[in-house]
């Protein structure tokens, strides 16, 4: 006690929430029913429909031969296959399939059931510590270490289906270097996106959290007539020196879109992640 102003325990676990963390997708007893949420009723889950009826989700989902591994991402899964959905933020910690079921998704409505014409990938290009200088090559040879990665997850999507889906890889691809096919597949950097008409296209928007709310109306006004549009991210891993948890572009798009009839929202929880040292990480708060 200082000036008979008594002193407050302070709280280290998350005092303060964003918009994107505090709505998960979930609604509570009392709370307003947003369009594309869902609701619990003696532990079943209740979709909540634009037309402000529910259907009980029951079932499990399947994108690409992916299933859920907990009943967060199946409600997910239910956003994702949902094509009236047009724009849909997915916020979690690291490791519970984001990217993973966006691509499964892109690949299943692009390749096998062809409603849209081409997949883009969207990412910031923000380094993470001390940053290696401008690096020599092409565009693509430019973007390629920021989504290596992604990548990695679409062979892995690849090789679950086998030859169904020949398109994702150019012919000249090596098991070395594989490249993937501009037909179906464009990276973007967000410095590209300018001008842009983005129609009939599955758009993946990878580190959302990395977006200033300028960088994030300039993408999102891309978006043309027949586009689906998936903005990832995790407001707990901020590269970006100017943003914080408040004033990046997901939490952004939950401020200004919850409730709207075309969005949705979700937060990814679960018991399983990434693997053993992700989840050892994250159970202690490193």
């Amino acid at each position: 006690m200082s000036h008979n102003i008594t002193a407050q325990e302070y709280h280290n676990s998350y005092p303060f929430e964003s918009e994107s963390q505090l709505f998960t997708g979930f609604i509570k007893d009392n709370e307003p029913i947003y369009p594309n949420s869902f609701s619990w009723k003696e532990g079943k889950s209740y979709y909540n429909q634009p037309d402000k009826s529910q259907r009980l989700v029951d079932y499990e989902n399947s994108i690409w031969n992916v299933r859920p591994q907990n009943t967060h991402q199946n409600l997910a899964m239910e956003l994702l296959l949902n094509d009236n959905v047009k724009l849909l933020t997915i916020q979690s910690k690291a490791g519970y399939g984001k990217s993973y079921l966006a691509l499964a998704t892109a690949m299943q409505k692009t390749v096998q059931e062809k409603i849209y014409n081409k997949i883009y990938l969207v990412k910031p290009t923000i380094e993470i510590g001390e940053g290696l200088g401008f690096l020599p090559g092409t565009l693509e040879e430019k973007v390629d270490p920021y989504v290596r990665y992604l990548r990695s997850l679409v062979l892995k999507l690849h090789q679950l289906r086998g030859s169904k889906c020949g398109r994702i890889f150019t012919d000249d691809s090596t098991p070395q270097k594989l490249k993937l096919n501009p037909e179906l597949f464009e990276v973007l950097p967000i410095n590209y996106i300018r001008g842009m008409n983005i129609e009939n296209a599955f758009v993946i928007v990878d580190e959302c959290q990395n977006l200033s709310r300028i960088e994030t109306r300039a993408l999102l006004t891309r978006m043309g007539h027949g586009t689906k549009c998936i903005c990832l991210g995790d407001v707990e891993q901020i590269d970006n020196h100017y943003l914080n948890k408040y004033n990046n572009g997901m939490n952004w798009i939950v401020k200004s879109c919850l409730g709207e009839k075309f969005y949705g929202h979700i937060v990814l929880k679960g018991d399983r992640s990434r693997g053993p040292i992700c989840d050892m990480i994250l159970r202690n708060n490193l």
